[in-house]
């Protein structure tokens, strides 16, 4: 019978019953949650953005700052080109816009990518020379698709 302890203080550390260890590092704050923490406790700092993290620490798709919200990288750099005011922003999921630039940064060419002004995905979207509705991610909905050139026949 194998048993666990697990014991915090600086490392999280795993003891078995058989006299093995295991010890794994914490994970480290990332910059969008070092952010975040500078400015919860410094909160009244004018311009300073209210950064938004994931689950996992990295900057959220979509940030804003003033009277504009836009696109980010993962790490918190700005996708340029997809820019909206706050009061228009309340739809944009910047889902597209953070896709096609990682896809881009590959060095890859040939996957099409069809994003909003605002940097979300378009309703319609193409996979080689057929087009079909999509959802907010840019996967396709239903089992339709039209050649390309009828793609404004879609009904999405």
């Amino acid at each position: 019978m194998q048993m666990n302890y697990i014991c915090i203080v600086t490392l999280l550390c795993l003891i078995f019953l058989d006299g093995t260890s295991s010890y794994v590092v914490p994970n480290k704050e990332t910059a969008c949650q070092r952010e975040l923490r500078i400015y919860q406790q410094e909160p009244n700092v004018p311009g300073r953005r209210i950064p938004v993290c994931d689950s996992i620490g990295n900057y959220a798709h979509k940030q804003c700052s003033g009277s504009q919200c836009y696109c980010v990288l993962k790490n918190g750099t700005h996708i340029p080109g997809f820019y909206v005011n706050v009061w228009e922003a309340e739809q944009q999921t910047c889902y597209c816009a953070r896709e096609q630039a990682e896809y881009q940064a590959t060095g890859l060419i040939g996957k099409m990518f069809r994003c909003t002004n605002d940097g979300s995905y378009d309703s319609i979207q193409c996979t080689g020379s057929h087009c079909y509705c999509a959802d907010q991610h840019g996967k396709q909905i239903g089992e339709s698709s039209v050649h390309i050139t009828k793609m404004n026949s879609l009904n999405c």
